[in-house]
Formats: structure tokens, sequence, C-alpha cells
């Protein structure tokens, strides 16, 4: 859902321009099973950040009623699982315990760009180009390793 589609589904006398830093992710984003209204909240059932304006990395936020799943699929550990609960209770925060993809990285020009990086560094044609892009990739705090989603938020 857009900003101007989410200005059209809350009727507000002031508008919802107001409310944008004071929203809730948690009153606008309904569980990816629930019904959504059209009139109050929760507003949606997935959300889309544009991250880097530049490159336009889309990331889209979807919120399950009960992340036992993940255990089940095997792509949390009950251990893992019990820490986030215990994170969410006493930091207050929100913890991300599985994604799909991969990070976005900053000023790579992209999708298009970032296809090209990896190409450039895994099936190099130049030893010493890769060893550069690799160089500047860490420099703005890009790992090869995978990233654990605990640390996404």
């Amino acid at each position: 859902m857009t900003l101007d589609e989410m200005n059209a589904a809350i009727a507000m006398e002031s508008g919802t321009e107001s409310l944008m830093e004071s929203l809730l992710i948690t009153d606008v984003l309904g569980y990816a099973d629930e019904a959504v209204s059209g009139s109050g909240f929760p507003v949606t059932n997935e959300l889309y950040y544009e991250y880097d304006y530049g490159d336009s990395w889309i990331v889209k936020l979807t919120k399950l009623k009960s992340c036992e799943d993940l255990v089940a699929n095997h792509s949390v550990t009950k251990e893992e699982l019990d820490e986030a609960r215990e994170t969410v209770k006493t930091k207050h925060k929100p913890v991300c315990l599985s994604r799909v993809g991969l990070n976005v990285m900053d000023d790579v020009g992209g999708l298009s760009g970032f296809a090209n990086f990896l190409r450039a560094i895994n099936e190099p044609e130049d030893k010493e180009e890769a060893a550069d892009f690799r160089r500047w990739a860490r420099s703005m705090g890009w790992k090869q390793k995978k990233v654990d989603p605990k640390k996404v938020l």
C-alpha cells in the first residue's frame, strides 16, 4: 500500500500526514491472513518500504500471527525463538526472525548494479577489479557471509 492509498483508506479530518511519524507498525500492519477493513486499522497486510531512493530497493514487510511455523520448518530454532521473545518483552523492540532474499546494499546501482557487483566478485574477468569491489563493499558494511536476520532490525 502506498502512502496515498493509506491516506485515502483512513478518514481523518486533518489527514494522516501529521501522524506518519507516530503510527505504530502494529496498528497499520495486519497479520498476513487477517482481513483488513479499508476504513480502520489494520490498514494492510503488507507494507512496502522503498530504501535508498536512488537505487530503489523495495522491501516487503509482512507479519505472521504465530512464529511456531518457523520452528516447524527449521527456519529458526526453539532457542532463537525464545531469545527473540525475551528481546521483545525486555527491550520492547521488534525482532526479525526470518527473511527471504538478500540484504540491500547502498550505492551499488539498484538490483542490476548489485547483480553486476556479484558477477564481478564471483566470476571475475579482472582479479584486481574484483579485489577493488570487495574492498569497496567492505567499506560499505557488506559482508559476503549470510547475515543473521536478528541483526537486521
